[in-house]
């Protein structure tokens, strides 16, 4: 089954440009830890699944890669609005609240990141 999947996901989807590179490598990647932890308990059945997928998967490194590059936009982004409205002269407290509402932050969240982009400074 597994083979099967793996031969569709690279030479069918990705090779015909519907499946980005970082798709491909997570389904390869998922695909590897769900048959893994079912056959956990299955000693000889799991040596035949390591066998033929080439390893256990533990940590998905293209995952931790994506996450870490979405929280760096985030701050990106951040950092932009907060120099914005510090432009516009927009008083810190709209600010700190703004970004309450728009990043999902909490009040400490907000000033911190304030702090970090702008001369403010707060006790």
């Amino acid at each position: 089954m597994y083979v099967i999947l793996r031969n569709v996901v690279t030479k069918d989807l990705a090779s015909a440009g519907r499946l980005s590179v970082f798709s491909k490598s997570v389904i390869i990647s998922l695909t590897h830890k769900v048959a893994y932890n079912l056959t956990r308990k299955k000693e000889k059945v799991q040596g035949k699944v390591v066998e033929v997928m080439g390893g256990q998967v533990i940590e998905l490194d293209v995952i931790k890669a994506h996450r870490e590059g979405i929280a760096e936009g985030k701050a990106e982004g951040i950092g932009i609005f907060i120099k914005d409205k510090l432009e516009d002269e927009i008083p810190v407290e709209i600010i700190r609240k703004k970004l309450e509402k728009n990043y999902n932050l909490n009040p400490e969240e907000a000033m911190a990141y304030i702090e970090k982009y702008s001369n403010v400074k707060t006790a």
